[in-house]
């Protein structure tokens, strides 16, 4: 019962965000110029890139609450066979290409055991509020990777967990990187790496959401955020990209 409801309540919102573009609709929707999200989905696309290098080419990956389809785009470009899957068709509908997206109910995932090589999903986790609803999602997305194989998450973590509500009709929560690893070994998936790199309130963002700092400088601007998450992530005052590269055990 939890997870129909926690799905309907995300599919409406979800739904409603739209309205905010491609990007605006999936990142942060009051950035109005689109800098500030040009930087994000570029470190965020980096970062994901970096952790599935090892894969082979044509390797079948799910992109997991893929929204606009961007990430399912971003692996096809680097030879992969990608697939999304999302509750929300208005965020589906959004995407410009041919990649394979496909809408499902937020509940079983539509594929058959041990199907892909690969899961990638980028702040999905943190809009399952419910415990048992995040941890009936974890044991899917194990069910339908095959063994040995990767699920890389990118989540919001903070020093100590907070709920935050962001707009009208959604909440996120942000769990401590702890809480994370509980869920992810319950659900019966290996932790491997555990990495913060992007601070919510980097203070460079801000010359960046203003354009005045050139796409040209993102790679320079990458290692600074990671190396000013390294510090603070440990201090209850900002939240964090942190990527999860689990694995499904052999």
């Amino acid at each position: 019962m939890a997870m129909r409801e926690e799905s309907k309540l995300s599919q409406t919102y979800w739904g409603s965000m739209s309205r905010f573009g491609v990007d605006g609709a999936v990142i942060d929707p009051s950035d109005i110029r689109g800098y500030k999200n040009a930087y994000i989905k570029a470190y965020r696309d980096a970062k994901i890139a970096g952790a599935i290098a090892s894969l082979d080419k044509n390797s079948c990956i799910l992109d997991f609450g893929c929204g606009t389809g961007n990430i399912t785009k971003h692996l096809n470009s680097l030879e992969m066979r990608a697939v999304g899957i999302d509750i929300a068709f208005d965020l589906l509908a959004l995407h410009t290409g041919n990649a394979a997206l496909l809408q499902y109910d937020g509940g079983r995932i539509p594929f058959r055991n041990d199907s892909f090589d690969a899961i990638a999903s980028y702040t999905v986790l943190n809009h399952i509020l419910n415990e048992q609803h995040l941890l009936e999602v974890l044991c899917e997305l194990g069910r339908v990777l095959k063994p040995g194989a990767p699920y890389v998450c990118i989540e919001q973590t903070r020093r100590i967990a907070t709920i935050k509500k962001i707009m009208d009709g959604e909440h996120k929560k942000q769990r401590c990187i702890q809480d994370f690893i509980s869920l992810f070994s319950e659900a019966g998936l290996r932790v491997e790496q555990v990495q913060p790199f992007r601070a919510g309130h980097f203070p460079l963002i801000y010359p960046v959401r203003y354009g005045f700092v050139p796409q040209s400088m993102f790679p320079l601007l990458f290692k600074i955020d990671k190396w000013y998450s390294s510090l603070l992530c440990r201090l209850p005052i900002d939240y964090f990209d942190t990527l999860f590269m689990l694995r499904k055990p052999a």
